[in-house]
């Protein structure tokens, strides 16, 4: 069963996501749940903008699975098609049109009572987001930043190409950074039990202060990439963290690597998703991460999309789960 029309895609409007309820009933105790984690499906990157039958096949299999896992919600960590005009300038806008369609076909795929979170990427918004890229993506796909609650946990999704790069649009990083902090803010009055915070790029790779020149075992075979291609620059990822901090934010989602990598810094939980799509580590599959939300802490694990479904259970330690704890200053 679909969800039909373009209802799917008008969720996030008004900085807000209108598809997920906070059903954290009072007097009846914390319920454990469960949402998963995809990034870069990037219809179109296997074959440099060409069929997208590969990617459609692969991120079908983590559809099947996501229907038979019944999670609150599956959020996509950015990068949703590969063909954005800032970083293919000489490709028509039939193929980018054709590959939001196939984004939105396939994920259409996904049970009605599963609401679908999608993060924008650099290859949504641009590398240097400009206001009518950021316009032409909330026209396809809804807000490009926005918040809500669940079971008293707060979810925060941010646009942090802004971060990257916010010069062909500064008015637009301003009012992001300020509503970020006011959300921050707001969740630590409401005392919300875990605060999770999602973006496309990794806010860093080894740690908070890295500096901007990454070591090239981190770039691989993109080694010829601008320096901060893989993180955010120094200066406003600085920004960001040390908010994050100050408001004991549990942990960052983010994709963009194409790779699964975790990091811990300034007490924050960096956990980096491989891509649905194209991985470019052969140590990594294509596939998915569930993430468990009890009420100390997370639990995560990265699975393939082979056609296997795990199990999530919650009355006991998972091994080869990892375990995300209490916030440390």
């Amino acid at each position: 069963m679909t969800m039909d029309g373009h209802r799917r895609w008008d969720l996030a409007r008004d900085r807000g996501f209108h598809g997920i309820p906070d059903d954290d009933e009072e007097g009846h105790g914390f319920q454990p749940f469960h949402f998963v984690v995809l990034a870069d499906t990037q219809f179109g990157m296997i074959t440099n903008n060409g069929s997208v039958d590969e990617e459609v096949e692969r991120v079908r299999k983590a559809v099947e699975a996501i229907n038979q896992l019944k999670p609150s919600f599956v959020i996509v960590c950015g990068d949703l098609i590969n063909a954005h005009p800032d970083i293919y300038e000489d490709l028509g806008e039939q193929t980018e049109l054709d590959q939001v369609s196939t984004f939105k076909r396939v994920m259409s795929e996904i049970q009605d009572d599963i609401p679908l979170v999608c993060v924008c990427g650099n290859h949504d918004v641009g590398n240097r987001p400009t206001p009518e890229y950021i316009d032409r993506y909330k026209a396809r796909f809804g807000d490009d930043y926005f918040s809500f609650t669940h079971r008293g946990v707060k979810f925060i999704v941010l646009n942090n190409q802004l971060y990257s790069d916010p010069s062909a649009a500064p008015d637009a990083f301003s009012e992001q950074h300020e509503w970020f902090e006011e959300e921050l803010k707001r969740a630590s009055i409401e005392d919300a039990r875990h605060i999770l915070v999602f973006s496309h790029i990794p806010w860093f790779i080894y740690k908070a202060d890295e500096p901007d020149q990454l070591p090239n075992e981190a770039k691989g075979e993109q080694s010829a990439m601008p320096p901060s291609y893989f993180h955010i620059p120094r200066e406003r990822r600085l920004m960001a963290l040390l908010l994050m901090r100050h408001y004991g934010v549990r942990a960052c989602f983010t994709g963009h690597w194409h790779r699964n990598w975790e990091r811990t810094s300034l007490g924050i939980n960096l956990v980096i998703t491989c891509a649905a799509g194209m991985p470019l580590d052969s140590d990594d599959k294509w596939g998915y991460r569930i993430v468990k939300v009890l009420e100390d802490k997370l639990e995560h694990k990265y699975f393939e999309s082979d056609g296997k479904v795990p199990q999530v259970g919650f009355e006991e330690e998972t091994s080869g789960w990892s375990c995300l704890g209490t916030h440390e200053s």
